[in-house]
């Protein structure tokens, strides 16, 4: 947020002191913000990813299916765009939970396009195959599920931080314009 942005967000709060004492203080922001943005969870994103990464919540035998069809259209062939792709999954897979967390954006390219869409059946690209596409969808509407999660908190995190400096903005600004604070500062 620019200077201009963030002296419109502060005369806005300043404007709205009632509105602005219902935000919750400290954890409570975060919680509330996170609540306005759909996020279905609190605590740490590190946390969160932890738990979703951890070996009895990932869809293992889906992520194994498209690990050998990437094996397979790739001819066992490391430096294949199959071997390659299976590479980095069986890497993923072999990590603990804390480190899956770190390599979320390259899994997640492993069915994504460089512009986000899905990656699931392109010749030359990804093994053609019904149950490979179905796979790839899955894993990655997962895997996007996940992230769109992680950048909800995060917005949500940094709203909760500037609706706790507007809220106190908003209340320093109401007891500086009261008739006796007015008469201290022109007198």
């Amino acid at each position: 947020m620019g200077e201009d942005a963030a002296l419109r967000f502060l005369h806005r709060a300043a404007a709205s002191p009632d509105v602005m004492t219902m935000i919750p203080n400290d954890a409570g922001a975060v919680e509330w913000a996170r609540r306005l943005a759909g996020v279905d969870f609190n605590g740490p994103v590190e946390d969160m990813l932890e738990e979703a990464f951890a070996d009895e919540r990932i869809p293992r035998a889906t992520l194994q299916s498209v690990i050998d069809a990437n094996l397979l259209w790739g001819k066992d062939k490391a430096d294949s765009r199959g071997g390659k792709r299976a590479a980095v999954l069986q890497d993923w897979l072999s990590r603990a939970p804390s480190e899956r967390a770190a390599l979320l954006p390259d899994l997640h390219r492993c069915w994504s396009t460089a512009k986000g869409d899905p990656q699931i059946s392109t010749s030359g690209h990804t093994p053609i195959t019904e149950v490979y596409a179905e796979h790839a969808l899955e894993m990655f509407n997962w895997t996007g599920q996940i992230i769109g999660e992680v950048t909800r908190a995060q917005y949500a995190d940094r709203l909760a931080r500037a609706l706790s400096i507007g809220k106190e903005f908003a209340a320093q600004y109401s007891r500086a314009n009261t008739p006796s604070a007015r008469l201290i500062l022109t007198t």
